[in-house]
């Protein structure tokens, strides 16, 4: 039995300490996604953060009314493409040309 919101349920088992861990888990990438697209990026970097942004709000609000991380695949799923966008807008960070 598991509460229907992810805040909550990790409220209830793990504390304040483990509302402020999920809640970070979904602060931290939206910070650098608002980041990425306010800054002066190239253009692909700008696509990829609003693909994070979109991403990272859809499973915040799916979060709210179901308990994503029950199973293994949303949990993989969340992590994975947040790593792997933050990855590829860091690598375009750094190889991109200077003017």
């Amino acid at each position: 039995v598991h509460a229907h919101n992810v805040f909550l349920q990790f409220l209830a088992t793990h504390g304040i300490i483990g509302f402020l861990g999920i809640f970070l888990t979904f602060l931290i990438p939206f910070i650098f996604y608002v980041k990425t697209l306010f800054n002066n990026t190239s253009q692909e970097s700008k696509v990829f953060a609003i693909a994070g942004l979109c991403f990272t709000i859809s499973m915040g609000a799916c979060g709210l009314t179901d308990f994503l991380f029950f199973t293994p695949f949303p949990t993989m799923l969340y992590f994975l493409m947040s790593v792997t966008l933050i990855t590829i807008i860091t690598k375009q960070r750094t190889f991109s040309p200077k003017i």
